[in-house]
């Protein structure tokens, strides 16, 4: 368990650049991956994930957002039950992805999910 400080500091300082570089030249059929960073609100389940490209010679973010979300429609009317929804949004450079990373720390859920609406 990571408190959000050591969390924030994972991310920025986690070497990006350099695992997408030894990346750049190697056989596109042996690479199974982005670098990836997951973190999970323990108390409801809630995921955030930092995942990176290397455009134009420097990483690029997609954030990807994993929560419960309430049965909807006919579902609903016969005792569905809550369901994982994941959405994704891409073309954040890091500091922007690391602002989302804290709102989702500190549980500022509207935030994160205002990114997924647009």
């Amino acid at each position: 368990i990571l408190s959000h400080a050591e969390a924030l500091e994972m991310a920025r300082n986690y070497p990006w650049a350099e695992t997408l570089s030894s990346m750049d030249g190697m056989d596109p059929k042996s690479i199974h991956y982005s670098p990836s960073l997951e973190f999970i609100n323990q108390s409801d389940k809630r995921a955030f994930t930092l995942t990176a490209t290397l455009e134009g010679g420097k990483p690029e973010f997609s954030l990807w957002y994993v929560r419960m979300v309430p049965p909807s429609g006919l579902s609903k009317l016969f005792g569905g039950s809550e369901k994982k929804k994941i959405s994704d949004s891409w073309g954040y450079d890091l500091e922007s992805a690391l602002k989302y990373l804290e709102s989702f720390l500190n549980e500022d859920y509207s935030s994160v999910e205002g990114i997924y609406k647009n």
